[in-house]
Formats: structure tokens, sequence, C-alpha cells
């Protein structure tokens, strides 16, 4: 029979009846970015956009949908007419912080890790001692400052999303008979492998970094962290 719950039950369910539809049913979106060079005299600009060329899944499934703006289509060598010129004199603005609702988004929009898995990660950071939370949103750590850092020098791909979201996909395509279980396991170990022995060789800088930062984040503890958080 149908589902007629209401409130919090029906959005319960309709999340998970929409999830389901859009992941056994629905094509995969495909996002368009956009970028434009122009020249106002002798000044160099620049223009970006992005938009949904495909909705896909989004569709039906629409609670993670990317926010975007489409720019003009232009040709090169384009004459386009200027409507206003303005000098603004501003500051830049730090990126606002993560809640946890953020965080499990965004390890969703990358592919890391399971509905499952991705739960049980805020808590993770915050228990190795990489992160705080505070007034509801995530601070790092001098610990997890100097982690991200000096695997960020050893090798970019230690702190960014593309590593794991390939093993993520590549047992997405062992689950649906794609890829073999034996050739994916030689893929990974390979990838794997290389990052590895590239902290082996700079296993002393790394460590020499976070050892760096395990008094700092100390005495930042004692003093109250999140009094300053």
């Amino acid at each position: 029979s149908t589902f007629r719950g209401r409130g919090l039950e029906g959005e319960v369910w309709g999340y998970i009846a929409r999830r389901f539809y859009a992941n056994a049913y629905m094509r995969d979106a495909e996002e368009t970015v956009q970028e434009a060079a122009v020249r106002l005299g002798n000044l160099p600009l620049e223009a970006s956009g992005k938009y949904l060329s495909q909705e896909g899944f989004y569709g039906v499934f629409s609670y993670f949908r990317p926010g975007g703006s489409k720019i003009p289509e232009l040709s090169p060598g384009e004459l386009l007419r200027v409507v206003e010129v303005k000098l603004v004199e501003d500051r830049t603005k730090p990126p606002p912080r993560l809640s946890e609702a953020d965080l499990l988004r965004l390890m969703e929009r990358h592919g890391i890790g399971t509905d499952a898995t991705r739960a049980t990660f805020p808590q993770l950071i915050i228990d190795r001692g990489y992160a705080v939370k505070s007034r509801g949103v995530f601070k790092p750590t001098p610990l997890g400052f100097s982690l991200v850092e000096s695997l960020r020098k050893a090798d970019q791909r230690l702190v960014t999303p593309e590593t794991r979201r390939m093993v993520e996909e590549k047992m997405r395509m062992i689950e649906k008979g794609v890829e073999r279980l034996e050739e994916a396991l030689e893929d990974s170990a390979k990838t794997y492998e290389n990052l590895l022995n590239t902290c082996r060789e700079r296993i002393e800088e790394i460590t020499t970094s976070l050892a760096e930062a395990i008094p700092q984040q100390a005495r930042q503890k004692t003093g109250g962290y999140s009094k300053n958080a």
C-alpha cells in the first residue's frame, strides 16, 4: 500500500525513496563549466560560470543540487558593449567554517565513503585531534593543520578527494560487474604504494612538523581552546 506518513517521518521516507530511485533508474548529471577571457583596453578580465547541462538524477533527488550561474555564450574576437565600470575597494574574506552537515555533504559530493562510513567521520577527526567542534562548526587544530600541510608538500594527492574517490568508484564498478576485483586491487595497491613511498622519502620532514604541532596544541587546549573558536 502507499505510504501516507506525514511530518518528519514522511520527509525521511521521501528522502530514502528519492535516493533509491535516483541511484537505480536515473542517468548521471552533467555540469558544464564556462570560462571567458575578455580585454577592456589594456586590462585583462576573466569570467566564469557553471550550470547543469543534464540534470540527470537531480530531477528526482534535488537535496544536493549544485548552484551555479550561466554566462552568455561568446565567440573568439567578439566585441562586447561596456555597460558600466566601477572601482570597488573591499577585503577578502575567509570561507565559512564547516558544520557537520556541510562536511557530510562535501564528502557525498566528492564520492567519499558510504552513508554508514561517512556518519562516523566527524567524530573520528575530533577523536584523533585533527579538529575541534565549537558553536556547531569545525575548527582545525595545530596538529590538523600540520598534518594536511606536510602531506600536501609531499604529494597533493594525499590531501585531495581524488585518490579516495578513485577507490570508492572502483568498489562501485566491482559491484556493478564492470571491473574485476583483482584488477581493481592491483590498480589501487599501485597508487597507494607510490604515495607510501613518497611519505617514506619525506618521513623526517613530516614527523618533525607533527612533533612541533603537538606542544602548541597542548598549550591551546590547556588555555581553553574552545573559548577562542
